[in-house]
């Protein structure tokens, strides 16, 4: 492989892993999903939260600050598919030479996370990341 693409015989690996929802008001969310639901919140940051119920998580970020980051109008019911990979930049390179367009290339949140921005036909956002072991919930 070499560095940032795979090789034409290797397989892409994502496994689903995070639903991400756009909301309006982030601490009415967060408290709806901790206090209501019970879900238990793992990561608390400025514009966004990540909840977890067992080994599947939840994150809710803000639908302003998100459309400010990508640079791009985001309508209320916008959600984000969140895909974990081992290797983030071959994963990312090897999408958009696919045909995924690019809206944030390989990057550190404010949370810590690496993680990319694409998006589908759709106009969809699809998030790329690499686990760390700062992520994993505990």
């Amino acid at each position: 492989m070499v560095h940032g693409q795979l090789d034409a015989d290797e397989i892409l690996t994502l496994r689903f892993d995070l639903v991400t929802l756009l909301v309006e008001d982030i601490e009415a969310s967060r408290s709806f999903y901790q206090d209501i639901l019970g879900l238990d919140v793992v990561k608390d940051a400025k514009g966004y939260v990540e909840l977890a119920s067992g080994h599947r998580r939840l994150a809710l970020y803000s639908r302003s600050e998100l459309s400010e980051l990508l640079k791009m109008p985001l309508s209320p019911g916008s959600s984000v598919l969140s895909f974990l990979v081992e290797d983030l930049d071959s994963v990312f390179h090897d999408v958009v030479r696919r045909g995924a367009e690019i809206l944030k290339p390989p990057g550190v949140m404010p949370w810590g996370r690496r993680l990319a921005f694409v998006m589908d036909p759709d106009r969809n956002v699809i998030e790329l990341y690499a686990d760390t072991i700062a992520h994993r919930p505990k």
